[in-house]
């Protein structure tokens, strides 16, 4: 696929989103600036491709273009390993790990852990 315009005009459409819709989410105050990233006549700055990313639920790294669709599809449906990678680059390894076991555990278990959790954090409030 073509640059970043196309991307976001893919996955806008793929979402049934329209460019009033996206510009809404986004923040700006009218569709044009969507118009105008879509068709290429305006780059936009790196918070705005975050804002816009997280509107079409879609990571930063696709609308850049460092991964197609299907490779994100692939990764955000059938491989939880990525999670764990991200928890470690922003928390550290404990916490990666923390969730990995975590995902393993029964709903019921989880709800208790849960419980617990939110118990020792109000206790230090």
């Amino acid at each position: 696929m073509g640059g970043i315009g196309d991307r976001i005009r893919s996955r806008r459409t793929e979402l049934g989103l329209s460019q009033e819709e996206l510009a809404k989410k986004v923040g700006y105050s009218s569709r044009s600036t969507v118009n105008k990233i879509e068709k290429g006549t305006r780059n936009p700055k790196t918070d705005d491709v975050k804002k816009i990313a997280s509107a079409l639920k879609v990571d930063f790294e696709y609308l850049l273009g460092d991964i197609s669709i299907e490779t994100y599809k692939i990764r955000e449906i059938s491989d939880e390993s990525h999670l764990f990678d991200y928890a470690a680059k922003l928390y550290g390894e404990d916490t990666s790990h923390a969730i990995h076991l975590f995902s393993q555990l029964k709903e019921f278990d989880r709800g208790k852990i849960i419980g617990m959790m939110e118990q020792m954090l109000n206790t230090y409030k």
